[in-house]
């Protein structure tokens, strides 16, 4: 019998032991997977954190490149002398593609900001095209230099009345 006990013993060991074994490297393993699965998780927010960061960046270079050649055919027009339209004219189509990525992936706050932006770029392009064929060229050129003085803050804050970071 107690040959018997120690064989049923044993072998209920070494089962037991067999099982333990698979059931803690199971759980291991799901803990290992769930740990990998949130790392993946925050890498993947990250990279669409970092995404937007990137998008801000060019958005907002696209839209200085723009308004720095709008400002420099105005004083070149001012001048006299001949301001190249193709580099004006690059530089807004440089916008429109950025914008319309960023259309795509802004959030509705940031969005509000940039359209403004759109409108006020486009409101100085337009002055911009009209100083060589104005009838009143000092007007043309006060409206011009009131615009490169700076657009109103109001057209950089969103609705929530923070700045647009």
């Amino acid at each position: 019998m107690t040959t018997l006990a120690v064989a049923l013993i044993s072998v209920g060991g070494t089962l037991g032991g067999t099982l333990g074994g698979a059931v803690l490297s199971q759980r291991a393993n799901r803990e290992q997977n769930e740990r990998a699965d949130r790392e993946r998780e925050q890498e993947r927010q990250d990279q669409a954190q970092q995404a937007k960061r990137d998008l801000y960046a060019q958005l907002n270079t696209t839209a200085r490149a723009y308004r720095i050649a709008a400002r420099d055919a105005v004083q070149a027009t001012e001048r006299g002398e001949s301001s190249a339209p193709a580099v004006l004219d690059a530089a807004k189509e440089a916008w429109a593609d950025q914008y319309s990525h960023a259309q795509m992936a802004l959030t509705k706050d940031i969005l509000e900001v940039a359209s403004k932006l759109n409108r006020a770029l486009g409101v100085g392009y337009s002055i911009v095209k009209q100083l060589p064929s104005s009838p009143d060229r000092n007007e043309t050129y006060e409206r011009a230099k009131a615009w490169f003085s700076g657009p109103p803050v109001r057209w950089c804050v969103p609705a929530t009345g923070h700045a647009a970071t």
